[in-house]
């Protein structure tokens, strides 16, 4: 998104999904939003929940793989 004070276009959107899936498949199990730099200051609310939505989502599902192979 770079620099600007703006939302994220759906093509920027799309792109922050996959590098929070990619890098939670990998192992990362936090988020960090850093809001008091920039660019992340300029996240709305909104865009943090959908984030947040998206890592809740993906922990869900790797704890219930991980208790069915248990």
């Amino acid at each position: 998104m770079g620099l600007k004070n703006k939302l994220p276009s759906s093509e920027e959107m799309q792109r922050m999904k996959e590098i929070v899936r990619e890098e939670m498949e990998t192992g990362v199990y936090s988020l960090s939003t850093g809001l008091l730099y920039v660019p992340c200051t300029f996240l709305g609310l909104l865009l943090i929940r959908l984030i947040a939505f998206i890592v809740r989502r993906l922990v869900r599902k790797s704890e219930h793989q991980a208790s069915v192979n248990e």
